[in-house]
């Protein structure tokens, strides 16, 4: 009775562990930024989303979140992800010369569908002068509030850009792209996606193959292409 008393406790004990991480909603790891010096952030991933914005209370910080990359598996443990990481990718998030880096790579250049992982950076900072490099390849890249030279990128997966005052690039192949209440110069192309643009100014060049671009109360240069796809201008005018 008593074996199987313990044998109870410890499943218990196990259950009670997976429901207070959910691998959908919770970080896997969480670093604090406070008292941290730095002006770049530099984040790439493979399989997951980028977030960068700013703060006004509350800690600076990165969070990491990690999920199973196939969409039919059940929720993974703490205890399963960190097993999956061990074997077939690098995570690392370090502040070094004034650079905060956020990586995510692959061990192993193929791996097996089952044991693949989504990693995704949700990174909040407190002030906007950072310049960036963000680079996915299978997710989304949210931007908000920064000031500084942005390069962004991804392949499989939107952009969605806001309040971004300096010189910014954003790529991708097979997405969607959004900005809104940005200035000064940005180049902005899809492949395969529409273009959402508002309440933008400056030099702005915004350019798809196979999309529509829809623009709104942009002020400055602009130039606007698209091979397959409609246009949509909306003039503010003021009586």
């Amino acid at each position: 009775m008593k074996k199987i008393a313990l044998a109870l406790i410890v499943v218990i004990f196990c259950l009670n562990s997976n429901a207070q991480f959910n691998s959908d909603k919770d970080p896997f790891l969480t670093k604090t930024l406070t008292g941290e010096s730095f002006q770049k952030i530099n984040t790439k991933t493979s399989h997951g989303s980028i977030t960068v914005s700013v703060v006004s209370t509350g800690e600076p910080r990165v969070e990491v979140f990690i999920r199973a990359n196939n969409g039919n598996e059940r929720l993974l443990s703490k205890a399963e992800i960190q097993e999956r990481l061990d074997l077939n990718y690098t995570l690392s998030v370090t502040v070094t010369n004034g650079e905060l880096v956020a990586i995510a790579r692959q061990k192993n250049n193929i791996i097996v569908g089952k044991k693949a992982l989504g990693i995704s950076f949700v990174i909040y900072v407190q002030g906007n002068n950072y310049s960036s490099s963000l680079s996915t390849s299978h997710g989304n890249v949210l931007v908000s509030g920064l000031t500084g030279n942005q390069e962004i990128e991804t392949s499989h997966g939107n952009l969605e850009l806001e309040k971004i005052s300096g010189q910014l690039t954003g790529r991708t192949s097979h997405g969607n792209i959004s900005i809104n209440s940005s200035s000064t110069e940005i180049d902005l192309q899809t492949s395969h996606g529409n273009i959402d643009a508002k309440n933008c100014e400056g030099t702005i060049k915004l350019i798809t193959s196979k999309g529509d671009v829809r623009l709104s109360g942009l002020k400055g240069k602009v130039r606007v292409g698209t091979d397959h796809g409609n246009l949509t201008i909306r003039f503010n005018i003021t009586r």
